[in-house]
């Protein structure tokens, strides 16, 4: 030991005299080497020094890179950390991370612009056009997602995983709909033209619903799909009428409803009426099989029924048809009329007496009476009772015979029937039994006075305004007369020589 020492003093005293460095220096001032710096590795930890040798602490942008180093030791931090109150993720090597990060199965989303560069973010987020929801500690969430009393439902699936879906989605083999924020739509919808209900209780909270619901008392209809049905609808065999207008959109109809100039009837649980409905008191209603109330005269099951323009059956009403044995277009030479012994109404002597009196007029024309040959199938003038309203006492419509198509009026420019527009085949009078009263004589003439002016209209006479003594004078105007007068036969015969 002793040599050892002596051998370095006798070195040190070489070099000192070599140069020129002298003892008492070296004994005054320590020895000095370069600082460290940039990154180190002390005891398996990082650190970074700066150009003056010293440990950087905190924040630190090395490369384009940012490191967190402990603000007390300098140690470069790694993995999660929170830094004042935020979470960041680190990686290994202590690059700060930026962007989408999956860990232990859920995915995060560190700001990668600055301020906050790094952070995770948390809370409602647009990350590319899409929303998110970020918990507290940066998790993302997935699936049905409640916030501020709003359901969203965030994609559990790739791609797009996290994404607040938007628009239709059937989830669950159920259909919602969310809004362009994401938020669940609820109760009332309505989407490409169509309304929807979406269950607003929250046991199924969203759902469109399917089939039939009743909604504030009224039920509606709802397709597979959600979409409600308006108009017709036809389920399980019955039909039902779902309101198609925007004040009461798909409500069920239920009791008389007036669709399309027809009447329907819909029973309580709204199924349409169809044949006889009785709803008590006596009053009875016919409904064909489209659903349509019907009125006048029809054949029901081979027997013939009247029903009132209420569509009320009365009883009372039938049907007398004088039958003409030859197509009646304007040939009235030999014309053979012939009344149904059978028939059975009220008016039947009236008319049979009117009919008589205009073959014989005793003024002379060439109608003849003739005998019967057999009973037309298809009558050529056919009588019904109404209640015509307005006044109106008796009216006279003219058809093609084949197609039952109505025969249009000609009106001049005062507003007066002047005729037909074209020959007919078939020509139906409609008695008014409210203001044909039948239960005296003087009823009763009255009564055929207004069957023999309709008459005149079949024989193709217009009505005669400047003669109240004309049969063919209108009743409202002053009629002073009840049967036939030389006028109306001389108009008779000039209409057909």
């Amino acid at each position: 030991m002793k040599m050892f020492i002596k051998i370095l003093i006798s070195c040190f005293v070489c070099v000192s005299m070599v140069f020129g460095i002298g003892a008492i220096p070296f004994l005054q001032k320590p020895f000095s080497v370069s600082a460290a710096t940039g990154w180190l590795s002390e005891n398996g930890a990082w650190y970074y020094y700066n150009t003056a040798g010293v440990k950087v602490k905190g924040w630190i942008s090395v490369n384009g890179y940012w490191y967190y180093l402990n603000p007390n030791s300098g140690q470069m931090y790694t993995g999660w950390q929170k830094i004042d109150g935020a979470w960041y993720q680190f990686q290994s090597n202590g690059p700060m991370m930026t962007g989408w990060v999956q860990w232990n199965g859920y995915w995060y989303y560190l700001n990668p612009n600055s301020p906050a560069k790094g952070q995770a973010l948390t809370d409602w987020q647009n990350i590319d056009g899409a929303w998110y929801f970020f918990q507290s500690n940066g998790a993302m969430s997935t699936g049905w997602f409640q916030s501020n009393g709003y359901w969203y439902y965030l994609n559990p699936n790739s791609p797009a995983q996290g994404q607040a879906l938007t628009g239709w989605q059937q989830i669950g083999g159920a259909w919602h709909f969310f809004q362009s924020n994401g938020a669940m739509s609820t109760g009332w919808f309505q989407s490409n033209g169509y309304w929807y209900y979406l269950n607003p209780n929250a046991s199924r909270p969203g759902q469109a619903q399917t089939g039939w619901l009743q909604i504030g008392g009224a039920w509606h209809f709802f397709q597979s799909n959600g979409a409600m049905i308006t108009g017709w609808y036809q389920w399980n065999g019955y039909w039902y009428y779902l309101n198609p207008n925007s004040s009461r959109p798909g409500q069920m109809y239920i009791g008389w409803q007036q669709i399309g100039g027809a009447r329907y009837y819909f029973h309580g649980n709204g199924v349409m009426a169809t044949g006889w409905l009785d709803l008590g008191g006596g009053v009875k209603y016919y409904l064909n099989g489209n659903g349509v109330m019907i009125t006048g005269y029809n054949m029901i099951d081979g027997i013939e029924y009247f029903f009132a323009t209420n569509g009320v059956y009365d009883s009372r009403c039938r049907r007398a048809t004088p039958t003409l044995t030859n197509n009646l277009k304007w040939e009235i030479n030999d014309v053979q009329f012939w009344v149904s012994g059978t028939a059975s109404h009220i008016y039947h002597d009236q008319i049979e007496s009117a009919m008589t009196n205009w073959v014989y007029t005793g003024f002379g024309n060439k109608l003849s009476p003739g005998t019967n040959t057999g009973i037309r199938l298809e009558s050529a003038v056919e009588f019904y009772i109404e209640d015509l309203g307005r006044n109106i006492r008796g009216s006279t419509s003219y058809f093609e015979f084949g197609s039952r198509v109505q025969i249009p009026l000609v009106v001049d420019s005062d507003g007066n029937i002047t005729g037909v527009s074209k020959n007919w085949d078939y020509c139906e009078i409609t008695l008014n039994p409210n203001l044909l009263p039948n239960d005296n004589a003087a009823e009763r003439i009255s009564s055929q006075a207004t069957i023999t002016h309709e008459l005149g209209h079949v024989f193709g006479l217009n009505h005669n305004n400047t003669n109240p003594f004309s049969i063919m004078f209108p009743f409202n105007e002053g009629r002073l007369s009840n049967n036939i007068r030389q006028v109306d036969n001389d108009a008779f015969k000039f209409k057909h020589p």
